[in-house]
């Protein structure tokens, strides 16, 4: 039996400062873009798909992005957190 190959998920660009890790990503199946931030401090990571065409500016600036109410978010939950999303 074949294996199912990885869906062509393809990292453009990484970045990170203080901890902060985020990598552009490009899914060559759907033509869609998306952010992947990941805080070490705190184990937490944050998907969220943007616009192609404002991309690169998300890239730089990912949490003024990041107030999509679609965004998937994944890795440990904040202690200091209700539950809630601001």
């Amino acid at each position: 039996m074949a294996a199912v190959p990885a869906r062509p998920l393809r990292e453009l660009d990484p970045r990170g400062n203080d901890g902060i890790d985020v990598t552009l990503l490009w899914d060559a199946q759907t033509d869609r873009v998306s952010l992947a931030l990941t805080d070490a401090h705190s184990g937490e990571s944050l998907t969220f798909e943007v616009a192609p065409a404002e991309a690169l500016a998300a890239f730089h600036h990912p949490f003024a992005y990041a107030h999509d109410p679609r965004l998937v978010m994944s890795g440990r939950p904040d202690p200091q957190s209700s539950g809630t999303r601001r």
